[in-house]
């Protein structure tokens, strides 16, 4: 695993001497406001750039950092977390088209809080709020704005696919999950504040399918870790108090993910012998669910069949 950082600076407030000293690494050449440069840890421009951000924050949002991961580990694998980086358009929810849930768990304040976090420019803005639902019927969705991905995932969290990955799925005989229909409101009308449906008459989508993951693979167990960690710099030392990264809600236990730096591990005992699989705990948003754990079989499936929507980073068995 290395640690690969992306630093966006303003063109106009930077020296030209820094930019033809990196130009090599530029990631967005035809950005005329904006010089952005991708670089990771171990790079020894590294430290060059990460200490001129350190120092000069106001010429430059916050970097984001990532973890990045060698083919042969990816293929060395033997299970894999799968994230769906395709949203669907406009922030589409399921519930605004009709589909129904039962709410398991709500809570939260509703109002929006803020997080400065050390050594970052811009302070985060989240909104203190949370729901978890269980959906009773089946999905219903505007298809005629879903994007031409074959993984797509609304603002709800519901995952749809196209019929290409179905048959791809069914023809490899994935285990671990169901390929359910999804539905179009017959009349709807939508602005930019909301959306109305005239009826519950809907039609069957040709194109997309909604994929369910059935088993669960328990909760990440130690040595994952939660939070954002940059580089050089001790979590402690870099967070205020922060509820998203791994804590109990009304029975539920919740985080944002492993942090940078780190992968997601589990007991093998509690693996399911499946393709896919479930985590027990959930994802912290709005709506809280779980995440999607691949077996290598499946991301082989996925990358032979060159799927789009998706990105994976290998996760790990403790024994």
């Amino acid at each position: 695993m290395q640690i690969e950082y992306s630093f966006r600076f303003h063109r106009d407030k930077i020296p030209q001497s820094f930019i033809d000293k990196f130009h090599h690494l530029e990631h967005e050449p035809n950005n005329t406001s904006i010089f952005a440069v991708r670089v990771c840890t171990n790079n020894h421009d590294f430290k060059s750039i990460f200490d001129y951000w350190e120092h000069n924050p106001e010429n430059a949002y916050s970097p984001l950092a990532l973890n990045k991961f060698s083919e042969s580990e990816m293929r060395s694998a033997e299970i894999l977390y799968l994230n769906r980086i395709a949203d669907v358009p406009n922030e589409m929810f399921a519930e605004e088209y009709g589909t129904k849930y039962e709410v398991l768990g709500k809570g939260g304040t509703g109002k929006e809080y803020t997080m400065n976090i050390k050594g970052v420019g811009q302070p985060i803005v989240t909104v203190d709020s949370w729901e978890i639902k269980k959906q009773i019927s089946p999905l219903r969705i505007n298809v005629s704005k879903l994007s031409k991905k074959d993984i797509q995932k609304t603002f709800s969290d519901e995952t749809i696919i196209s019929k290409r990955l179905k048959e791809i799925l069914e023809k490899n005989k994935v285990t671990g999950c169901k390929i359910d229909p999804v539905y179009r409101p017959v009349k709807i009308k939508e602005s930019a504040e909301d959306v109305d449906y005239y009826s519950d008459e809907k039609k069957l989508s040709k194109d997309f399918y909604q994929l369910n993951v059935v088993p669960t693979c328990g909760y990440s167990v130690p040595p994952t870790k939660f939070g954002i960690k940059f580089h050089k710099l001790e979590l402690e030392d870099q967070l205020e108090p922060n509820p998203l990264y791994d804590k109990v809600i009304e029975g539920f236990r919740t985080t944002a993910g492993p942090g940078i730096g780190t992968s997601f591990y589990f007991n093998r005992k509690n693996w399911p012998n499946t393709d896919f699989a479930k985590t027990s705990q959930f994802r912290s948003l709005q709506y809280l669910h779980p995440f999607i754990i691949i077996s290598q079989r499946l991301y082989r499936i996925l990358k032979e069949n060159k799927v789009s929507g998706f990105e994976a980073e290998p996760a790990y068995f403790v024994d």
